[in-house]
């Protein structure tokens, strides 16, 4: 529940692949409620979720992730993605107003991307909605 500040003392920022090992121990409980991590340069990004599982804190390149198939079967809307970075979390928000302020979109799914990246969704579709428009967000 505490703040994890990490300070990059190098005169470099950390590269796509590297791994930082904080944590040893025999179990792993509980998260941050907040993380201060030092910038990266565009397209890299930071990936925490290791720090709960194994202590690790690592970079990787951020892909753009894409929604790709999308169906409707009976009153569901389905639809998948691919591309993001595996293991990481994402939310999906929708809205059928395109051009309402994204604070305004609502969370429809909050999750990670399975270990290759790809993600999987259904969601009843709602007969409010005339038109439904729907983003990915890393957080």
């Amino acid at each position: 529940g505490g703040t994890l500040i990490i300070t990059n003392l190098g005169a470099t920022p950390p590269a796509s692949g590297s791994s930082f090992i904080l944590f040893t121990a025999a179990s792993f409980n509980g998260t941050f409620a907040k993380m201060i991590l030092p910038p990266l340069p565009f397209g890299l990004g930071w990936v925490t979720n290791g720090l709960v599982t194994n202590g690790i804190l690592s970079v990787v390149t951020w892909t753009r992730p894409l929604i790709g198939a999308i169906s409707i079967a009976q009153t569901n809307l389905i639809f998948s993605g691919s591309s993001g970075v595996g293991n990481t979390p994402f939310q999906l928000l929708g809205s059928p107003n395109l051009a309402a302020p994204l604070a305004n979109w609502t969370v429809l799914l909050t999750n990670q991307f399975d270990v290759n990246g790809d993600f999987h969704f259904t969601n009843a579709l709602d007969a409010n909605w005339p038109q439904g428009f729907y983003r990915l967000q890393i957080p």
